[in-house]
């Protein structure tokens, strides 16, 4: 297949896919261009499995030469799809670097509303989740800390190394691109604090408090469906997921609020 047939593969669409006529294995490969191309502009990661199937169930022609519909999902999902998430962050933080200088350390959200910043430890390791361009991280290791700080935005992690090193912090801060679908990092543990500010996947709830030290405090934020004043969407919690979460045997609830839209859990180990 020649580079301008290739290329002419990525603009066609669905209709354009079931009308090539493109023969054997070359039509083949010019027919799952397409798909692939289709998917990822159509449709998030979260929802690209069940897009590819729905693209090969419309037009079971498309795909031949024996490439089964599971493995074109597969493909997809691994080729193009799983990225999705990191391109997106990618953008909004380069975004955000352009308009700002420095990131301002800043004390997570839910600490000042419960009047709780001095409650914080000053020593020990600590893990920002979802640390975004670091306000939290720079906080937590100018208070004294040692922080591990994950994003899965490259971009991001970039921003809380520069900044870190602007404010003298680098020895302090280990930045790290991380995908939280892959749990927390297997050093994230005995910690004497950890911050999860505006990130939200119930999967990783008891990871967080089994990567408590004694004594250690987890303070978590998520976007929530109570007083948001309208529809909730799917990355909002519903009432007392949090309350339900970290209300354990082994867990100290020092602070819990849901209102305009957000909901905040500050817990203690025992």
């Amino acid at each position: 297949m020649t580079a301008g047939r290739r290329a002419s593969a990525r603009s066609v669409g669905l209709d354009g896919i079931r009308r090539s006529s493109v023969e054997g294995a070359e039509g083949d490969a010019f027919r799952i261009d397409a798909i692939r191309h289709e998917v990822a502009a159509r449709f998030s990661s979260k929802s690209a499995g069940s897009a590819a199937i729905g693209l090969v169930a419309e037009s079971p022609d498309c795909v031949t030469g024996g490439l089964h519909c599971d493995q074109l999902v597969r493909s997809i999902c691994d080729d193009r799809c799983v990225d999705d998430d990191a391109t997106r962050w990618n953008r909004r933080y380069s975004d955000r670097a352009s308009a700002d200088d420095l990131v301002k350390p800043t004390p997570p959200d839910a600490l000042v509303r419960a009047c709780l910043v001095d409650a914080a430890p000053t020593s020990g390791l600590a893990l920002d989740v979802a640390c975004g361009s670091g306000a939290q991280t720079l906080w937590l290791a100018q208070r004294g800390l040692d922080v591990i700080a994950v994003d899965v935005s490259t971009v991001a992690v970039d921003l809380v190394d520069e900044n870190a090193s602007e404010l003298g912090l680098s020895n302090r801060v280990d930045a790290r691109v991380w995908d939280l679908d892959a749990g927390l990092p297997d050093d994230a543990v005995d910690l004497e604090l950890i911050v999860c500010q505006r990130f939200r996947d119930q999967r990783i709830y008891p990871l967080l408090v089994d990567g408590l030290g004694p004594s250690g405090m987890a303070i978590v934020t998520v976007r929530s469906a109570v007083g948001l004043g309208h529809t909730p969407g799917p990355f909002d919690a519903p009432k007392a997921e949090l309350l339900t979460a970290f209300t354990r045997d082994d867990l100290e609830l020092l602070d819990h609020c849901e209102s305009a839209g957000s909901a905040s859990v500050i817990v203690r180990r025992r």
